[in-house]
């Protein structure tokens, strides 16, 4: 959920601390857009509401609790919820959700949330003969009132249709990728001492094979079973102990900090969020660590679409990871390197290549 506007009568709700420190992620939005108050850690303050995450499960039940008792009271308002616990402070959407089932129609969950309390999207009912949604399951949206902040949030690639997308990509051929690794990858782990970590997107499982073959401690993360299937086969057979997570990056929110985290080509044809998955699995790199994020910068020469508008940049990689403050950058530049087509033609692509240690 990407809030950047609130139409009159809505209200942020944001994953805080006790402290009222509004430093990052939500809690950041919620100070410089919409009212939050300094040193203030929860309750309603301006356009927002804070619920502290940080302080422990018992804190964050009472909290929740107290959330949901303030919106019955203002039948008025449209709180929208962001996951808050599933970021910085560790929990997974199955932890926290549950936390919300009672929580009045005037609140909007995000959609990890629904997926774990089996709430349908607004407009969708519960009933199999077609009958009235009933009112504790059926939630109004927002998003049919003028200027609401609700952007498109309930047909934004829902994890299954994601999966379906990649498993038939994958399933379509014995292998959709070469199995090697990623030029940059290699480069730049090179000089690195091995560690933990964590490979976004991985694929059928190229550059956490050779992470792993070289050391490494490696998560590999991907939407796709297939995928993970033959690159667990290979695994196996090479007899590498690799930890495969199934897994859609817009929800999924790993428990670990890494030495590196690696994000290669992590791009797609589908609706997917790109920069906000690298804004927060930045998060997961533990201080001394490093960032290494991959792109393609243009078409290859044998596209038929030239349109280069929505290609990453160097300035858009950084941007995203943001914290400016917290990275010294290593490299963040455009590479290129030979590839061939698929008709056998010969060009050179261009990449970006960002890697950043986190300070």
């Amino acid at each position: 959920m990407h809030i950047e506007s609130l139409a009159p009568g809505e209200v942020f709700v944001f994953g805080s601390n006790a402290q009222g420190a509004h430093g990052a992620g939500a809690a950041r939005t919620a100070y410089e857009k919409f009212g939050a108050v300094w040193g203030q850690g929860s309750g309603l303050q301006g356009q927002s509401y804070g619920i502290d995450t940080m302080s422990g499960f018992e804190v964050l039940r009472r909290e929740v609790a107290e959330f949901v008792s303030v919106a019955r009271q203002h039948p008025e308002l449209t709180f929208l919820l962001t996951p808050v616990g599933c970021g910085i402070a560790g929990y997974a959407a199955a932890d926290v959700a549950p936390l919300f089932t009672d929580a009045p129609g005037n609140v909007e969950l995000p959609a990890q949330f629904r997926a774990v309390i089996e709430i349908p999207d607004a407009g969708e009912n519960d009933d199999p003969a077609g009958g009235a949604p009933s009112e504790a399951r059926a939630k109004p949206s927002a998003a049919g009132k003028p200027g609401s902040a609700v952007r498109g949030r309930h047909d934004r690639g829902a994890a299954g249709d994601r999966q379906q997308y990649w498993d038939g990509r994958y399933g379509d051929s014995p292998r959709l990728w070469s199995g090697r690794v990623n030029a940059a990858l290699a480069d730049v782990a090179a000089d690195l001492v091995p560690g933990t970590a964590l490979d976004l997107g991985c694929g059928e499982g190229g550059d956490a094979l050779w992470l792993a073959e070289h050391g490494w401690r490696v998560t590999g993360v991907d939407v796709s079973t297939v995928a993970l299937e033959r690159a667990d086969a290979e695994a196996r057979r090479r007899g590498l102990d690799i930890a495969w997570q199934s897994a859609d990056l817009e929800s999924w929110q790993p428990r670990d900090d890494y030495d590196l985290v690696s994000a290669c080509f992590l791009q797609a044809p589908e609706d997917f969020n790109r920069s906000a998955v690298l804004h927060r699995m930045s998060r997961c790199v533990r201080p001394g660590g490093h960032l290494l994020i991959v792109s393609h910068a243009a078409m290859p020469p044998w596209s038929q679409h030239h349109d280069h508008a929505d290609m990453p940049t160097i300035e858009s990689e950084l941007a995203a990871v943001g914290a400016p403050t917290e990275w010294t950058i290593v490299i963040a530049e455009k590479r290129q390197r030979a590839a061939t087509g698929p008709d056998g033609q010969h060009g050179l692509l261009d990449d970006n290549v960002v890697l950043l240690l986190r300070r």
